[in-house]
Protein backbone atom coordinates (compact mmCIF):
# COMPACT_ATOMS: atom_id res chain seq x y z
CA UNK A 1 0.00 0.00 0.00
CA UNK A 2 1.15 3.70 -1.10
CA UNK A 3 1.09 7.10 0.45
CA UNK A 4 -1.66 7.76 -2.25
CA UNK A 5 -3.94 4.78 -1.55
CA UNK A 6 -4.35 5.06 2.00
CA UNK A 7 -4.51 8.90 2.82
CA UNK A 8 -5.72 10.24 -0.44
CA UNK A 9 -9.18 10.58 -1.74
CA UNK A 10 -10.90 11.40 -4.75
CA UNK A 11 -13.86 13.39 -3.24
CA UNK A 12 -11.59 15.81 -1.00
CA UNK A 13 -8.05 16.63 -0.40
CA UNK A 14 -5.54 14.98 1.53
CA UNK A 15 -5.45 17.73 3.98
CA UNK A 16 -9.58 17.41 3.85
CA UNK A 17 -9.39 14.00 4.54
CA UNK A 18 -7.01 14.02 7.33
CA UNK A 19 -9.23 16.65 9.19
CA UNK A 20 -12.27 13.92 8.73
CA UNK A 21 -10.34 11.14 10.17
CA UNK A 22 -8.92 13.66 12.96
CA UNK A 23 -12.55 14.27 14.19
CA UNK A 24 -13.46 10.73 13.52
CA UNK A 25 -10.62 9.61 15.90
CA UNK A 26 -11.72 12.10 18.60
CA UNK A 27 -15.34 11.48 18.98
CA UNK A 28 -14.73 7.80 18.76
CA UNK A 29 -11.91 7.70 21.27
CA UNK A 30 -13.71 9.80 23.73
CA UNK A 31 -16.84 7.86 22.91
CA UNK A 32 -15.10 4.89 24.14
CA UNK A 33 -13.27 6.13 27.12
CA UNK A 34 -16.64 7.24 28.36
CA UNK A 35 -18.35 3.65 27.52
CA UNK A 36 -15.29 2.13 29.38
CA UNK A 37 -15.54 4.69 32.59
CA UNK A 38 -19.37 3.99 33.06
CA UNK A 39 -19.96 0.27 31.60
CA UNK A 40 -16.38 -1.30 33.34
CA UNK A 41 -15.38 -4.65 32.07
CA UNK A 42 -18.81 -5.42 31.14
CA UNK A 43 -17.94 -2.75 28.03
CA UNK A 44 -15.92 -5.42 26.31
CA UNK A 45 -18.55 -8.38 26.09
CA UNK A 46 -20.59 -7.29 23.08
CA UNK A 47 -20.23 -7.13 19.59
CA UNK A 48 -20.70 -3.37 19.72
CA UNK A 49 -17.48 -2.76 21.57
CA UNK A 50 -15.67 -5.16 19.35
CA UNK A 51 -16.49 -3.24 16.39
CA UNK A 52 -16.24 0.70 18.06
CA UNK A 53 -12.77 -0.40 19.37
CA UNK A 54 -11.60 -1.62 15.62
CA UNK A 55 -13.60 2.04 14.28
CA UNK A 56 -11.38 4.05 17.02
CA UNK A 57 -8.36 2.26 15.91
CA UNK A 58 -8.80 2.70 12.50
CA UNK A 59 -9.11 6.56 12.77
CA UNK A 60 -6.23 6.62 14.89
CA UNK A 61 -3.99 4.84 13.18
CA UNK A 62 -4.30 6.70 9.93
CA UNK A 63 -4.55 9.78 11.65
CA UNK A 64 -1.26 9.46 13.44
CA UNK A 65 0.21 7.75 10.18
CA UNK A 66 -1.00 10.47 7.89
CA UNK A 67 0.87 13.22 10.25
CA UNK A 68 4.06 11.21 10.58
CA UNK A 69 4.27 10.90 6.81
CA UNK A 70 2.83 14.30 5.57
CA UNK A 71 5.94 14.81 3.70
CA UNK A 72 6.18 11.41 1.98
CA UNK A 73 5.97 11.11 -1.96
CA UNK A 74 2.08 9.61 -2.95
CA UNK A 75 4.05 6.43 -4.76
CA UNK A 76 6.51 6.14 -1.10
CA UNK A 77 5.13 2.63 0.40
CA UNK A 78 4.10 2.39 3.33
CA UNK A 79 5.70 0.43 6.20
CA UNK A 80 4.51 -3.01 6.26
CA UNK A 81 3.99 -2.89 10.03
CA UNK A 82 2.05 -0.05 9.34
CA UNK A 83 -0.06 -1.28 6.24
CA UNK A 84 -1.37 -4.71 7.75
CA UNK A 85 -3.28 -3.17 10.35
CA UNK A 86 -4.83 -0.10 8.63
CA UNK A 87 -5.89 -2.50 5.67
CA UNK A 88 -7.04 -4.91 8.25
CA UNK A 89 -8.80 -2.28 10.23
CA UNK A 90 -10.52 -1.47 7.08
CA UNK A 91 -11.71 -4.91 6.05
CA UNK A 92 -13.42 -5.30 9.19
CA UNK A 93 -14.94 -2.14 10.45
CA UNK A 94 -17.02 -1.25 7.59
CA UNK A 95 -19.07 -5.32 7.71
CA UNK A 96 -19.02 -5.51 11.70
CA UNK A 97 -20.34 -1.49 11.49
CA UNK A 98 -22.98 -2.94 9.51
CA UNK A 99 -24.42 -6.08 11.42
CA UNK A 100 -24.07 -3.96 14.91
CA UNK A 101 -26.21 -1.20 13.36
CA UNK A 102 -28.64 -3.76 11.78
CA UNK A 103 -28.88 -6.09 15.06
CA UNK A 104 -29.49 -3.59 17.04
CA UNK A 105 -32.08 -1.16 15.32
CA UNK A 106 -34.26 -4.08 13.84
CA UNK A 107 -33.82 -6.87 17.20
CA UNK A 108 -32.35 -4.73 20.49
CA UNK A 109 -33.76 -1.30 19.89
CA UNK A 110 -36.42 -1.80 22.72
CA UNK A 111 -33.25 -1.32 24.92
CA UNK A 112 -32.92 2.25 23.64
CA UNK A 113 -36.78 3.27 24.73
CA UNK A 114 -35.71 1.52 28.08
CA UNK A 115 -32.60 3.68 28.76
CA UNK A 116 -33.00 7.29 30.86
CA UNK A 117 -33.25 9.74 29.16
CA UNK A 118 -30.15 11.96 28.46
CA UNK A 119 -26.40 10.87 28.76
CA UNK A 120 -27.78 7.28 29.11
CA UNK A 121 -29.53 6.95 26.13
CA UNK A 122 -26.82 8.86 24.26
CA UNK A 123 -24.14 6.47 24.80
CA UNK A 124 -26.65 3.58 23.83
CA UNK A 125 -27.80 5.05 20.48
CA UNK A 126 -24.48 6.72 19.43
CA UNK A 127 -22.40 3.75 18.94
CA UNK A 128 -25.18 1.71 17.16
CA UNK A 129 -25.65 5.25 14.93
CA UNK A 130 -22.43 7.00 14.73
CA UNK A 131 -20.48 3.84 13.40
CA UNK A 132 -21.99 3.08 10.31
CA UNK A 133 -22.00 6.83 9.49
CA UNK A 134 -18.48 6.92 10.11
CA UNK A 135 -17.87 3.83 8.66
CA UNK A 136 -19.50 4.98 5.13
CA UNK A 137 -18.11 8.11 4.80
CA UNK A 138 -14.55 6.45 5.09
CA UNK A 139 -15.87 4.10 2.54
CA UNK A 140 -16.78 7.21 -0.09
CA UNK A 141 -13.70 9.08 1.13
CA UNK A 142 -11.06 6.70 0.69
CA UNK A 143 -8.91 5.38 -1.82
CA UNK A 144 -8.36 2.22 0.00
CA UNK A 145 -9.54 -0.97 -1.77
CA UNK A 146 -12.10 -3.79 -0.91
CA UNK A 147 -11.27 -7.09 -2.61
CA UNK A 148 -13.62 -9.67 -1.96
CA UNK A 149 -10.87 -11.39 0.13
CA UNK A 150 -11.69 -9.17 2.73
CA UNK A 151 -14.30 -11.36 3.26
CA UNK A 152 -11.33 -14.10 5.34
CA UNK A 153 -10.83 -11.48 7.94
CA UNK A 154 -14.27 -10.59 8.42
CA UNK A 155 -15.60 -13.78 9.25
CA UNK A 156 -12.32 -14.72 11.21
CA UNK A 157 -13.11 -12.03 13.27
CA UNK A 158 -16.78 -12.76 13.92
CA UNK A 159 -15.69 -16.28 14.82
CA UNK A 160 -13.05 -14.95 17.51
CA UNK A 161 -16.07 -13.00 18.63
CA UNK A 162 -17.99 -16.34 18.93
CA UNK A 163 -15.33 -18.54 20.30
CA UNK A 164 -14.46 -15.45 22.92
CA UNK A 165 -18.23 -15.45 24.36
CA UNK A 166 -18.32 -19.20 24.45
CA UNK A 167 -15.56 -19.26 26.64
CA UNK A 168 -16.83 -16.69 28.75
CA UNK A 169 -19.42 -18.49 29.63
CA UNK A 170 -18.83 -22.24 29.67
CA UNK A 171 -15.25 -21.76 31.18
CA UNK A 172 -16.23 -18.89 33.71
CA UNK A 173 -19.99 -18.94 33.39
CA UNK A 174 -20.78 -15.31 32.88
CA UNK A 175 -24.15 -15.35 31.09
CA UNK A 176 -25.14 -14.72 27.37
CA UNK A 177 -23.85 -10.81 26.16
CA UNK A 178 -27.02 -11.54 23.79
CA UNK A 179 -30.22 -13.48 24.20
CA UNK A 180 -29.60 -15.32 20.72
CA UNK A 181 -26.69 -17.18 22.05
CA UNK A 182 -29.34 -18.86 24.72
CA UNK A 183 -31.89 -19.05 22.31
CA UNK A 184 -29.73 -20.08 19.05
CA UNK A 185 -26.42 -20.42 19.58
CA UNK A 186 -25.84 -22.57 23.01
CA UNK A 187 -23.70 -25.57 21.66
CA UNK A 188 -24.79 -27.62 25.27
CA UNK A 189 -27.95 -27.14 25.37
CA UNK A 190 -29.27 -26.62 21.71
CA UNK A 191 -26.33 -29.20 19.77
CA UNK A 192 -26.85 -29.79 15.99
CA UNK A 193 -29.63 -26.77 16.11
CA UNK A 194 -26.91 -24.53 17.19
CA UNK A 195 -24.58 -25.30 14.70
CA UNK A 196 -27.56 -25.07 12.13
CA UNK A 197 -27.77 -21.78 13.45
CA UNK A 198 -24.17 -21.19 13.40
CA UNK A 199 -23.99 -21.67 9.73
CA UNK A 200 -27.22 -19.47 9.28
CA UNK A 201 -25.02 -16.50 11.15
CA UNK A 202 -22.19 -17.42 8.67
CA UNK A 203 -24.31 -17.34 5.49
CA UNK A 204 -25.65 -13.74 6.94
CA UNK A 205 -22.43 -12.46 7.70
CA UNK A 206 -21.56 -12.96 4.42
CA UNK A 207 -24.34 -11.13 2.70
CA UNK A 208 -23.71 -7.97 4.47
CA UNK A 209 -20.11 -8.09 3.57
CA UNK A 210 -21.06 -8.33 0.09
CA UNK A 211 -23.38 -5.58 0.25
CA UNK A 212 -20.05 -3.55 1.42
CA UNK A 213 -18.39 -5.17 -1.14
CA UNK A 214 -20.75 -3.84 -4.13
CA UNK A 215 -21.11 -0.53 -2.76
CA UNK A 216 -17.34 -0.27 -3.13
CA UNK A 217 -17.07 -1.58 -6.88
CA UNK A 218 -19.69 1.07 -7.06
CA UNK A 219 -17.53 3.12 -5.31
CA UNK A 220 -14.27 2.32 -7.95
CA UNK A 221 -16.69 3.01 -11.25
CA UNK A 222 -18.66 5.87 -10.33
CA UNK A 223 -15.85 7.96 -8.88
CA UNK A 224 -13.32 7.99 -11.95
CA UNK A 225 -15.97 8.97 -13.98
CA UNK A 226 -17.45 11.45 -11.50
CA UNK A 227 -14.31 13.00 -10.25
CA UNK A 228 -11.39 12.48 -12.52
CA UNK A 229 -8.37 13.07 -10.40
CA UNK A 230 -5.92 16.19 -11.86
CA UNK A 231 -2.48 16.45 -11.76
CA UNK A 232 -1.75 17.44 -8.67
CA UNK A 233 -4.34 18.22 -5.48
CA UNK A 234 -4.84 21.35 -3.92
CA UNK A 235 -2.83 20.42 -0.78
CA UNK A 236 0.59 20.46 -2.83
CA UNK A 237 0.79 16.59 -3.11
CA UNK A 238 2.00 16.27 -6.93
CA UNK A 239 2.34 12.69 -8.74
CA UNK A 240 -1.81 12.07 -8.13
CA UNK A 241 -2.13 10.69 -11.52
CA UNK A 242 1.16 8.38 -10.92
CA UNK A 243 -0.28 7.61 -7.50
CA UNK A 244 -3.33 6.41 -8.62
CA UNK A 245 -2.15 4.34 -10.93
CA UNK A 246 0.37 2.94 -8.57
CA UNK A 247 -2.48 2.35 -6.48
CA UNK A 248 -4.66 0.53 -8.86
CA UNK A 249 -1.34 -1.82 -9.62
CA UNK A 250 -0.78 -2.24 -6.05
CA UNK A 251 -4.66 -3.29 -5.36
Amino acid sequence: MDVHTAFGSRLVSARALYAVRGVFAIFSMLILVWKLATDHEDYVRYMTSMSWFGITAYFVTTTAAAAALRNARPTERLPHRLALPIRFLFATMHTTALIVSLVFWLALRSIAAQSAAGMDRFLTVVPHSANFVMTQAELWLSNQPYPATNAIPVIAVMALYCLWTWAEHYVAGIPWPYEFFDTMLDLRMRGGMAVLWLLAFVLAITGMFAVIWAEAQLRDRLLPVVTPESDSDDDGSEGGQEGAKQAKESA
